[in-house]
């Protein structure tokens, strides 16, 4: 089983080849061969808005969630 660490990154990742945003079921797809429910896409997409990596567009429903870092300051801050 991947750590949270990884599938945050993996989230991060879609996220960021999605600037226009992505939904949660999109999410979910994108992380093909992990088979997690909706409800594990949903909480590592609300820890990484929490820790201020993602942001929500909250007047659209589903949901669209946007990057909320630079790929390049992310890198930069974990090296």
């Amino acid at each position: 089983m991947a750590s949270s660490g990884q599938l945050e990154r993996a989230v991060l990742q879609i996220l960021w080849d999605h600037p226009d945003g992505v939904i949660a079921g999109d999410v979910q797809a994108a992380l093909e061969g992990r088979d997690l429910a909706m409800t594990t896409v949903l909480t590592v997409l609300d820890r990484l808005r929490r820790k201020g990596l993602a942001s929500r567009r909250d007047e659209t429903r589903p949901h669209r969630y946007f990057a909320g870092v630079r790929r390049e300051d992310y890198i930069a801050t974990i090296m």
